[in-house]
């Protein structure tokens, strides 16, 4: 399952005109709607059970849950607000944007704008575990709307980070088989994500590491990368011109080309 947003201007994303949907290898060219309208599609995360999904519409400021039938892969028509920042005024800041869960089916969302585990840097925007027994928070950041003076009081803004001893770890990741190379993308994914690399981060104190792309990161992206070009109206909201330039940048920026302008 994803979901899309709205055409985004300097206001913001358009409200009401992206959708949640869910894709499965005999419904790419017309992907089931699952909840519409929405404004900013976001966070999903599944309990350990597999019998609720937890999704984040973020204008709305909340997360509800879904009753979910694994067997079906639908969601009940109703749900119910598991969790909403405007019930605390003056404490919780920002809007929900990416989200996981643990094993103990505690939600970790990321608030865009606002922060309770300290990070440096203002605009966070998702987290996943990872690490050889998923006990490392991996969460990205954006440095997309900060000022000159705030990218300097934030060099950290735009930086993935690595949280390390949460007392927790998360679920096992479940892959789609929707394309051709999952199983050899899903072998290389293995070897990217392997104790060797991740055993510096297992072993640190630190709560705020900076985690860097390796080149085999960036291998690991570039075929998904061009699979999505194959049908960009799907995976995103712009329009081709607007596609084909942030494509490129994203490119770029993933493969360490001095010529990328993504931030």
């Amino acid at each position: 399952m994803d979901g899309t947003m709205g055409s985004e201007s300097s206001e913001g994303a358009a409200k009401d005109e992206g959708y949640f949907f869910k894709v499965t290898k005999d419904n790419l060219d017309n992907p089931t709607v699952m909840k519409a309208p929405v404004t900013i599609s976001n966070g999903l995360a599944w309990n350990k059970a597999n019998n609720k999904l937890y999704y984040i519409d973020s204008p709305t400021r909340k997360v509800v849950e879904f009753v979910y039938d694994d067997e079906l892969g639908v969601l009940s028509k109703e749900n119910r607000t598991a969790f909403d920042v405007d019930l605390y005024p003056g404490k919780i800041t920002g809007d929900p944007d990416g989200m996981t869960i643990d094993e103990e089916d505690n939600l970790w969302i990321c608030l865009y704008g606002g922060r309770v585990i300290p990070l440096p840097a203002r605009d966070v925007t998702s987290a996943m575990w990872g690490g050889p027994d998923l006990d490392i928070l991996f969460v990205t950041t954006s440095r997309h709307s900060l000022k000159e003076n705030e990218k300097l009081q934030q060099p950290g803004a735009g930086s993935v980070f690595a949280i390390t001893n949460l007392g927790t770890k998360g679920l096992p990741v479940f892959t789609a088989d929707i394309i051709d190379s999952i199983a050899k993308r899903r072998n290389i994914l293995d070897n990217i994500f392997n104790a060797e690399i991740f055993a510096p981060l297992a072993k640190e104190t630190s709560s705020n590491i900076i985690y860097q792309p390796t080149n085999e990161i960036r291998e690991f992206f570039a075929p998904l990368l061009s699979y999505m070009e194959k049908d960009k109206r799907l995976y995103y909201p712009y329009e081709e011109t607007e596609w084909i330039k942030q494509m490129t940048s994203i490119t770029a920026h993933l493969s360490g080309s001095s010529e990328s302008t993504a931030e």
